[in-house]
């Protein structure tokens, strides 16, 4: 069959002054005839992508799919992709998207001020169940006001008069400075364990608010802890050392002739 499509080759590249691909069927090389120049180059064969939803379907499928070497696992912070096959034609992978919990999204993107009732709804709401009930009950008792006070002053070249305003918070006492919530990272079902995240709260008395915000460094530990996790998940389940922090980069890929 070979020797008939070289000679098929060989043909078309007398009557044809523009180069021609002719593919050899289930072969791993194509034929480009170019005049009576004919050379034989790799063809690379569509990739096969398998897309899971769980961290156990992503360790079934890079069990059940991977060659005798074992795959090799990349980790990003959104995302873990098994490489089936590194050294064969055909690129082969397994994915899992990591997707962010919507409590852990709220955290990250804690800045600046806010007012009672937002933070209310940030921890009975938004963070319900990762906050202790005690705690929420005691900051929904928080009340501002402020007290007003005309006086006059005259002093050795000032005068002055105006009214000073005295804000006043109750119901404090007991609300601590900086406070625990546990979130998990990752929303996909088999890795929602909760992490420990330590809050800071500050009282503005005088513009009535609230500062809430993560303790230095807390998102990253537990972003590494997560990670660590899965990682432990992954050596232990597919009996490989060879989990990789990052992305795979298929180099070159785009400039091979592909298959249609």
């Amino acid at each position: 069959m070979l020797k008939e499509a070289i000679d098929r080759v060989a043909e078309l590249g007398k009557n044809e002054a523009e180069a021609t691909v002719v593919h050899l069927n289930r072969s791993t090389s194509v034929l480009v005839v170019a005049g009576s120049v004919v050379k034989e180059y790799d063809r690379l064969l569509p990739p096969i992508r398998h897309q899971c939803l769980t961290l156990d379907s992503f360790i079934q499928a890079a069990t059940e799919f991977s060659r005798e070497t074992g795959p090799r696992v990349f980790l990003s912070p959104t995302k873990a992709v098994a490489v089936l096959n590194h050294a064969e034609e055909r690129i082969e992978t397994v994915t899992l998207d990591l997707t962010y919990s919507d409590r852990w999204k709220a955290l990250v993107a804690l800045s600046g001020e806010m007012p009672h009732d937002k933070l209310v709804k940030l921890l009975a709401v938004t963070l319900r169940g990762s906050v202790d009930e005690a705690l929420v009950r005691k900051i929904r008792r928080v009340e501002f006001a402020s007290t007003g006070s005309g006086k006059s002053e005259v002093q050795h070249g000032r005068d002055t008069m105006g009214k000073a305003v005295e804000a006043v918070v109750s119901n404090i006492e007991d609300i601590p400075e900086s406070f625990i919530v546990s979130v998990p990272v990752y929303s996909n079902a088999d890795i929602r364990q909760p992490y420990p995240v330590e809050l800071v709260l500050e009282i503005n008395t005088r513009a009535q608010t609230f500062t809430v915000v993560p303790s230095p460094d807390e998102l990253t530990k537990c972003q590494q802890q997560a990670a660590g996790a899965i990682v432990d998940r992954l050596v232990t389940a597919l009996k490989a050392e060879n989990v990789f922090e990052g992305s795979p980069q298929f180099v070159g890929a785009e400039n091979m002739l592909k298959a249609d």
